[in-house]
């Protein structure tokens, strides 16, 4: 919402079409919703007449996609519970669920068979006769799943359809170009990821497509800092604009602070302002970044451009590095078992 702010977008939140294209039980939905309620930046509080009337606009406004039916009914119970404490009572047209594969462009999204309507009585999986329109906004944490989670045949017929295919790429790098794709130009897409695919060598066409095709607004790196209690990846926040970036145009990077835990709070208060307390934030001139990436500080871009004039030879020159042996086969373990 900030990102769309800062592009000037003079759009009011309860006209904003926003979708999680991977929303489980709803979590994002449900968040995106209590934000929506509770403030509009850039307008007047509206008066009492009008307040229910754009809140219902708001929350009409939500869509959200999955293949798990059973998360979408949670996800529905809660719009529903949330709805409820908002307004006092149920409403069937309150947002919009839909089960589908959000990267599958062989048939229309979603899926075309009717489904049952969600009200105080359980869930619904509502159809969308405007899902050619465009979204304005698209968030979410898309699912991290290795190329061998999918068939070949999937692969070969879903997934090679993208710019950033890669026969062994991780499936959110997918999320992200049909994410790019369903925005509206200027629309913002905003996705919690592994953060590893900054430097991985098959991400390579996963960057250069972001760096040509979209304006990066922001970059929160949780390098070396648990976010997900007990989980090992480590992640980072990409927020992105649809549109191609001027020549003068910076990407904000945020190194986590070194904590055991971070307080969402002030992220969500400091990007207003692009400072949030306690962290330190550099700028990257986009027109740096192509297929590679470096994330530093300028002070340490100068130094090591320095130290590649200086060099007579790179370590690629004299020594070929590349990964051990993957099979895989996460199950197997060197533990005995």
């Amino acid at each position: 919402l900030n990102a769309r702010s800062d592009a000037g977008s003079s759009q009011a939140f309860h006209e904003l079409r926003i979708l999680d294209p991977a929303c489980g039980s709803g979590a994002f939905l449900l968040a995106t919703a209590r934000v929506l309620s509770e403030s509009q930046p850039g307008a007047d509080p509206p008066s009492d007449a009008t307040a229910p009337a754009n809140e219902a606009d708001m929350e009409n406004g939500l869509f959200g996609l999955d293949i798990d039916p059973s998360a979408l009914a949670l996800a529905g119970l809660g719009l529903d519970f949330l709805h409820f404490r908002l307004h006092g009572g149920f409403d069937a047209a309150a947002a919009s669920l839909h089960r589908c594969d959000f990267l599958d462009k062989r048939s229309d999204l979603p899926f075309n068979a009717p489904s049952p309507t969600r009200g105080a009585n359980g869930p619904r999986f509502m159809p969308d006769p405007e899902w050619g329109a465009k979204f304005d906004i698209i968030v979410g944490n898309p699912p991290y799943l290795g190329f061998h989670h999918h068939s070949r045949a999937y692969r070969r017929q879903v997934l090679a359809r993208y710019s950033v295919f890669d026969g062994k790429a991780d499936v959110f790098y997918y999320f992200i170009e049909r994410g790019v794709e369903c925005l509206r130009e200027g629309g913002v897409l905003g996705y919690v990821i592994p953060r590893y695919w900054l430097g991985a060598d098959k991400a390579a066409p996963l960057r250069s497509f972001l760096a040509q095709e979209t304006e990066l607004v922001y970059l929160l790196d949780f390098d070396m800092v648990s976010v997900f209690g007990g989980r090992g990846v480590q992640v980072c926040v990409l927020v992105l604009r649809k549109g191609k970036p001027s020549s003068s145009h910076a990407l904000k990077v945020f190194p986590a602070p070194n904590v055991a835990k971070i307080d969402d709070s002030p992220i969500l208060t400091g990007l207003t302002s692009e400072t949030v307390p306690g962290w330190k934030s550099f700028d990257v001139p986009q027109k740096l970044l192509t297929d590679r990436w470096v994330l530093v500080p300028s002070s340490e871009r100068d130094l090591m451009r320095g130290l590649d004039a200086a060099a007579d030879s790179s370590l690629g020159d004299v020594a070929s590095v590349s990964p051990g042996l993957i099979t895989g086969a996460d199950k197997v373990r060197g533990d005995g078992h």
